[in-house]
């Protein structure tokens, strides 16, 4: 007899805690703050990424201006003999269409290496 009412304790405070576990779950789901916080994890993991990314950024940045300064290096150095060629080309009518299509050339790459290109710098 002894032993089914130690039983049916233990039973009771099982049930008991298993509800008040229960009710904690269901009142930090409704409120909407658990019991448990893993902002700190989260905190820290988002650091990472955001470090990740932002070196990444730098990076993708400066490879972008260095290919952008030699692509201003590689136009300056030929819009020049580009324009000379044209000339030669035009004046002695060996061959006139090209020569005029060399100049144009010549002249747009000096516009562009000249005053836009420097801008995006």
């Amino acid at each position: 007899m002894k032993s089914d009412i130690i039983l049916v304790n233990k039973r009771m405070i099982l049930a008991i805690l298993l509800l008040c576990f229960v009710l904690c779950e269901v009142a930090s789901i409704s409120l909407g703050e658990p019991y448990y916080n893993f902002t700190d994890q989260t905190n820290k993991f988002t650091n990472i990424i955001d470090n990740i990314l932002n070196i990444v950024e730098q990076t993708t940045i400066y490879f972008a201006r260095k290919v952008l300064k030699t692509a201003l290096d590689v136009t300056n150095a030929l819009y020049a003999p580009l324009g000379i060629v044209g000339i030669i080309l035009y004046v002695t009518k060996i061959n006139k269409y090209l020569g005029k299509e060399l100049i144009f050339g010549a002249l747009l790459l000096a516009f562009f290496s000249q005053f836009i290109l420097p801008l995006l710098l």
